[in-house]
């Protein structure tokens, strides 16, 4: 899970321009508790225009602080793709942990999905380029 969490955050690090926060309901006896760690991961992101962009990642997220606030370093290197796929990207991003609900806060787009005690999964579309958004899938473990 944390793996594949690490490269869903790898994925927003070629995206630079609208706002919104990833969601993910935790599904886990102990919820925002067992997020921290490292995590790895693959990403696919889609447009017409681009073509298939495959991504592998890794991240490492901090424990919760007492406010429920967490840190996310994440690191993705393109495995296959077109040249407009960007090739390594490297990216430091906040987020929350309350009551089962992960946000991720992101300029990049909108993911939803769940994450189990060892894996982890999320659908959506990111910013890719002003106007043009790519259908993005993530897979994560630990």
């Amino acid at each position: 899970m944390k793996k594949h969490l690490g490269i869903s955050l790898l994925l927003l690090t070629f995206v630079n321009t609208c706002y919104a926060d990833f969601k993910m309901r935790i599904l886990s006896a102990n919820s925002c508790k067992n997020i921290a760690g490292e995590w790895t991961g693959i990403g696919k992101a889609y447009h017409w225009m681009i073509g298939t962009c495959i991504y592998n990642g890794k991240s490492k997220i901090t424990p919760l602080d007492d406010n429920g606030k967490i840190q996310f370093d994440v690191v993705a290197d393109k495995e296959s793709g077109s040249i407009l796929c960007t090739q390594h990207e490297v990216k430091q991003m906040f987020g929350s942990c309350k009551n089962g609900i992960l946000i991720i806060n992101t300029n990049y787009g909108d993911l939803s999905g769940n994450v189990y005690e060892t894996n982890a999964d999320a659908k959506g579309s990111l910013n890719v380029l002003p106007g043009i958004y790519a259908d993005v899938e993530i897979l994560i473990h630990r």
